[in-house]
């Protein structure tokens, strides 16, 4: 059956335990002429509040160029195992995850790592500690960050970074965030749900209906979810024709796997120090080291990313000498606002890059 961005269903979902225990479920879609160790493979890393479905559009396109693609749910997400030990969600801790799925799905060669959000977080560091491991890395939306120097409190880094662009990280970090977005109702025309409706419905917006103001500033998303500042419409990146299947989807699968366990990504922000300064020492002192030039490095950022300007991006060079940047027209979640333009983009990059033949 051909995949379907509309149809969950017309997609390979799998489950797989890996060596530390922990089960994973995954989508994996390979071409027709699948070689295993030789043909292409791609890792798509999702962020928050994401699970594999985030890459419907992408997957086939990929696929079709003659690459093996899987899409895990992250830690904590979907059909994922959901820990409780916060420590587990760091950037870091997230690489080594990834590795364990490799490692357990037998796929020892190198592999383009795609990174949106979180997943972009943990792609970076992933490309860092095992390098080896990877043919090309592209993150999506958030930029390389270096290892922590310092131990940070969630409190601590909204103040460093700004509570206009960092706010919205206080309230995920707070004991009361998973009480609201769960009790809170949603209601448009004749869809109603409660659980994560209304997080969705500000999170996944085109670059034109963004809400205002901006629900990543101090207080903000509260107001949203507690209904004292109105959102005019549903999530606007869930295709108009089928929107209400889309968003049932991610209603249905957050309902059953909850909101508290994808928060950790956030609460973990205490643990970076103490795993990162013993990993990546060595980073302190020989930037030229922390991504070898010779790992391509194509970073997308879109043109209406509200955390990351130019000055970030040029901030970052000195530590990613082999990055390129693309900035499509776009919002945060641009691989739903530009699925097909993100899929080519991408997809022409790697071939250029490797010069990958497709198969059709």
């Amino acid at each position: 059956m051909p995949m379907d961005p509309s149809d969950p269903s017309s997609f390979n979902l799998q489950h797989i335990k890996l060596a530390n225990g922990r089960k994973y479920r995954y989508c994996d879609q390979t071409p027709t002429d699948y070689v295993h160790g030789k043909t292409p493979v791609l890792l798509l890393m999702h962020g928050f509040p994401e699970f594999w479905y985030d890459w419907r559009y992408q997957i086939g396109p990929w696929v079709r160029r003659g690459w093996r693609v899987i899409a895990p749910d992250m830690l904590g997400y979907g059909g994922t195992d959901k820990p409780d030990d916060v420590s587990l969600y760091t950037p870091l801790s997230i690489a080594a995850e990834m590795v364990g799925l490799l490692d357990a799905l037998d796929l020892k060669q190198p592999v383009v790592l795609v990174g949106h959000d979180w997943g972009a977080l943990a792609a970076w560091p992933f490309a860092m500690r095992y390098t080896e491991r990877v043919k090309a890395l592209v993150p999506i939306s958030l930029p390389y960050q270096h290892p922590f120097t310092t131990s940070l409190t969630v409190p601590q880094l909204v103040e460093s970074r700004g509570p206009e662009k960092f706010g919205y990280w206080s309230f995920f970090d707070s004991a009361e965030a998973p009480t609201i977005i769960n009790a809170n109702d949603a209601e448009f025309g004749s869809h109603k749900h409660n659980q994560i409706s209304k997080l969705i419905d500000i999170c996944f917006r085109s670059r034109d209906t963004l809400c205002e103001p901006p629900f990543i500033s101090q207080g903000s998303i509260q107001k949203y979810l507690t209904g004292e500042w109105k959102i005019d419409s549903p999530a606007t990146l869930l295709s108009e024709k089928v929107r209400h299947i889309e968003r049932q989807y991610y209603i249905d699968t957050f309902k059953a796997g909850g909101i508290d366990k994808p928060l950790n990504y956030y609460r973990s922000t205490p643990y970076r120090y103490e795993q990162e300064q013993g990993k990546f020492s060595f980073a302190m002192n020989h930037l030229d080291l922390i991504i070898p030039a010779t790992v391509p490095i194509l970073f997308m950022v879109p043109t209406g990313e509200r955390i990351v300007n130019a000055e970030v991006i040029e901030n970052t060079r000195p530590f990613v000498p082999s990055m390129e940047v693309v900035r499509p027209e776009g919002a945060h979640y641009i691989m739903l606002e530009k699925g097909d333009e993100v899929a080519q983009i991408i997809g022409d990059w790697l071939e250029k890059k490797f010069e990958v033949a497709t198969s059709g």
